[in-house]
């Protein structure tokens, strides 16, 4: 069974990873046609709109890269790629094939986390590469310096994302119709209670209620970044107030206790 949750996370991140690339190339070539043509150009070209002065390429200047950019921006395809697989148990209860086997329900919830969960992982360092790749191309590659805080976005990054693959194998592993539409539903309200933060003539009371749902938002763990140029810092903000490692901490939790109740539930299905 492992196999075919293998081949299901194959399938799926080799789709999304087209788009990624795909988009990423798109930018990659917008980049080199606008250095080429408008004055930045590459290494040996000469523009004669200049007076044949040498057009210097993005390697000659004076600028850095923070690599925590990658991390994050990598980190936010990993939460879009959790979200894509996340209803892995509900899938099998359409079928009944799972339920077939001489096999503990709760070992194979267990066999699809880790699988989900390599594939996540996989697509997070995919991503990285991917947007390394890219820099190489450019030729600014040499500008990447490390700034201290990749380890901590990149834990707070996919903390998020398998709180949110969590959430979803709970709401959706006991249900005996086709889920996904809860991806695009969790989105919406991901988006919604984070907006709603910052509403509060609704009184005291409201703003505590979506202030608690908040701690259940995946988003409110990691909805923003910020890039300081001078210090190179790139900073993860969270939505709500939680301190970074308290979302750290909570994130990871939920996670696991969502995962755990999820197995739970899709082990009460019946065939």
């Amino acid at each position: 069974m492992a196999f075919v949750e293998w081949l299901r996370v194959r399938r799926a991140s080799s789709i999304f990873a087209i788009v990624v690339a795909s988009i990423v190339g798109v930018a990659l070539l917008s980049t080199l046609w606008a250095l080429y043509h408008h004055g930045g150009g590459t290494l040996d070209l000469t523009d004669d709109r200049h007076g044949g002065r040498l057009v210097h390429s993005l390697g000659e200047l004076d600028f850095t890269i923070p690599f925590s950019i990658l991390v994050g921006l990598a980190g936010y395809l990993a939460v879009i790629f959790a979200t894509i697989v996340g209803p892995s148990l509900n899938k099998e209860n359409l079928t009944g094939y799972a339920f077939t086997k001489p096999i503990a329900r709760e070992r194979l919830a267990l066999t699809y986390f880790a699988v989900d969960a390599a594939g996540i992982l996989g697509f997070f360092v995919f991503s990285i590469a991917l947007m390394a790749l890219a820099l190489v191309i450019l030729g600014v590659a040499s500008k990447l310096v490390l700034d201290g805080s990749e380890l901590r976005i990149g834990v707070t990054a996919l903390g998020a994302a398998f709180m949110w693959y969590g959430l979803l194998q709970l709401i959706t592993s006991g249900l005996r119709f086709a889920a996904g539409m809860f991806i695009g539903i969790s989105w919406g309200a991901a988006w919604i209670l984070l907006a709603f933060l910052q509403v509060t003539f609704f009184g005291p009371f409201f703003h505590w209620v979506i202030v608690a749902l908040n701690y259940l938002n995946p988003l409110a763990y990691y909805s923003s970044f910020s890039v300081v140029n001078k210090g190179l810092v790139m900073a993860v903000s969270q939505g709500s107030s939680i301190s970074s490692p308290t979302a750290v901490a909570l994130s990871w939790s939920i996670a696991v206790a969502a995962c755990a109740i999820a197995a739970f539930n899709w082990k009460r299905v019946e065939v």
